[in-house]
């Protein structure tokens, strides 16, 4: 099944970007 890795990708990536976007405003403020 090539679907359960791409959708963990997919998964990661976003807890990525949402990470780094908090740790952005953090670093803002």
């Amino acid at each position: 099944v090539t679907a359960l890795p791409e959708a963990r990708t997919s998964l990661t990536l976003s807890v990525w970007t949402i990470m780094v976007s908090t740790h952005g405003r953090q670093q803002t403020t």
